[in-house]
């Protein structure tokens, strides 16, 4: 009956989330475009990378090139945009991915996108779900079936997924694909994990420091973990080639499109953002330098140890802080940094009083999405829709001070990890590589 009971407060918590989404927000955004006279198209972060692949793979027209664009916007917007103009939005919504993201999405350039968005949808709440067990997969994590499926509940009602569903956006796949590839090389399968990996990096400022960690990773024991090495470069190296004689000279157009994305953009980091852009540019390198001793220290450690697992989430934790723009549904990457600090609390409570308020503080950021969605769906239902509306902003400002909420406890994890004398490990009856220490065997 416990269960049961939580498994319906999670269902209730995740469907004020999409109600949230469906029945305060996106009016409220309808509303104020209206009111501004603000144009709304399709609004599908999906559509620009899905145009750009159609028109190289079947005109052969360049995704990169101002034509291309201002059809890109005329789907995204409604109407082409006049830089003229101070009332028009400022993101050009350019295609501004590795021209190789189209190879991801040929299969669907012969169907018209209504069809694509309907069935991409679907597609991406499936990913999402599955990411949770494989991350339990590839951080050596053991719970309960409930237990998972009130974490697969909750996730799919986050914010920062609901987020990323309504925009359909291509982070949750690279989050699943990231996921995927963890738990691959928890299962020795190394050659599979690096293609998924070189797959991930369609967004390179959410792969490429999990890349550096897991080459790190392969030079702590190259003999056998080589092939983990080899199998993302030669991905990578199809992926390019194959970008190449597509769009020939397409990375130095790319490197254009990012830097052209940073000026109509927010191209700050979170630290920039919340402590001014010189202290947050100092904090970002300190946090650089620190997450490579740890990573340097664990170079080591098995796939799905203690020491890999605080790594790997830290890498990821800090990758949020640290790299340019903050949109809502890229929290989506902390998944598993609250997993993994779902697990090992006992640690961090245990160290100090401080600690201990640190880690409520944070539990509260997390949960305060659901709290403040539950509110406002109430507000609206037995009160008023246009008060609501007025607050939609109310549920979502925990988002913004959880990363570094969750990074600072995983640094305190990382801090007792690089004071131990040996990473905590065990080693298997037959020799061999070492065997991941379980969740009790490290005091979680």
């Amino acid at each position: 009956m416990a269960r049961l009971l939580k498994l319906g407060l999670a269902l209730l918590m995740a469907g004020s989330g999409w109600y949230y989404f469906e029945a305060i927000v996106i009016p409220y955004q309808q509303k104020e475009s209206r009111l501004h006279h603000t144009p709304r198209g399709n609004l599908s972060d999906l559509y620009p990378r899905w145009l750009g692949a159609r028109e190289l793979l079947l005109h052969g027209r360049d995704p990169y090139s101002a034509e291309v664009t201002r059809e890109i916007q005329i789907g995204f917007y409604g109407q082409a945009l006049d830089g003229s103009r101070p009332d028009l939005p400022r993101d050009e919504e350019r295609f501004a991915y590795p021209v190789y993201v189209v190879f991801l999405l040929a299969p669907t350039i012969a169907i018209p996108f209504p069809i694509v968005r309907m069935l991409f949808q679907p597609l991406l709440l499936l990913l999402t779900a599955a990411s949770v067990p494989l991350w339990k997969r590839g951080l050596g994590m053991r719970m309960e079936r409930t237990t998972t499926a009130i974490i697969v509940v909750l996730l799919l009602g986050s914010l920062p997924v609901v987020e990323g569903l309504h925009l359909e956006q291509l982070t949750l796949l690279v989050c699943f694909l990231v996921a995927a590839s963890c738990a691959a090389l928890a299962s020795r399968k190394l050659v599979p994990a690096g293609i998924l990996l070189a797959l991930a990096t369609i967004k390179p400022q959410i792969a490429a420091a999990v890349v550096a960690w897991f080459g790190l990773w392969a030079l702590g024991d190259w003999a056998r973990r080589q092939r983990l090495v080899w199998a993302f470069a030669a991905s990578m190296a199809l992926l390019w080639l194959g970008a190449e004689a597509m769009l020939p000279g397409w990375l130095g157009q790319w490197w254009t499109a990012i830097h052209a994305y940073l000026g109509y953009n927010d191209g700050r980091s979170l630290l920039e953002n919340l402590l001014g852009r010189y202290p947050g540019l100092l904090l970002s390198a300190v946090i650089a330098a620190a997450i490579c001793l740890v990573c340097w220290r664990s170079r080591h450690a098995p796939a799905g140890s203690y020491a890999f697992g605080t790594c790997l989430v830290s890498v990821l934790a800090a990758s949020l802080l640290i790299k340019p723009g903050f949109p809502l549904y890229d929290v989506a990457m902390l998944l598993p940094a609250v997993l993994w600090l779902s697990t090992h609390w006992k640690p961090i409570r245990e160290r100090s009083r401080t600690a201990g308020w640190l880690y409520c503080l944070t539990a509260l950021f997390l949960v305060w999405q659901w709290v403040g969605a539950l509110g406002l769906t109430a507000l609206s239902l037995l009160y008023s829709s246009s008060a609501a509306q007025q607050a939609w902003q109310l549920a979502a400002v925990g988002q913004f001070s959880l990363p570094l909420g969750i990074f600072s406890l995983l640094g305190l994890l990382a801090a007792d990890m690089c004071r131990s004398p040996a990473p905590l490990l065990r080693r298997g009856a037959k020799g061999g590589e070492p065997v991941p220490a379980t969740a009790s065997e490290v005091g979680a």
